[in-house]
């Protein structure tokens, strides 16, 4: 978070921002990352909701992606790489 806060926007050819509703974005991390982080999660949602509250990037995206039906799709002659 914060790579298009508002000290470096001035300075961004673009701003990318990727919409995933929180809960799946959570459910992601702790999915990728283990319950080991589980605290971590906790701590950056907090830290994340403040740092957007107070700067948000959002409303100023160039392009926005919709990441909660984004899925990999491999060239056809290729396998999807969990298979390679």
């Amino acid at each position: 978070m914060g790579a298009g806060r508002r000290a470096l926007r001035p300075r961004l050819a673009q701003l990318i921002w990727m919409d995933l509703p929180a809960a799946e974005a959570r459910a992601r991390g702790e999915a990728r990352d283990g319950p080991e982080l589980a605290a971590f999660w906790r701590a950056w949602s907090r830290a994340e909701a403040a740092h957007f509250a107070a700067d948000p990037s959002r409303p100023r995206a160039d392009l926005l992606v919709h990441g909660a039906s984004w899925k990999f799709r491999a060239p056809v002659d290729q396998p999807p790489p969990h298979i390679q």
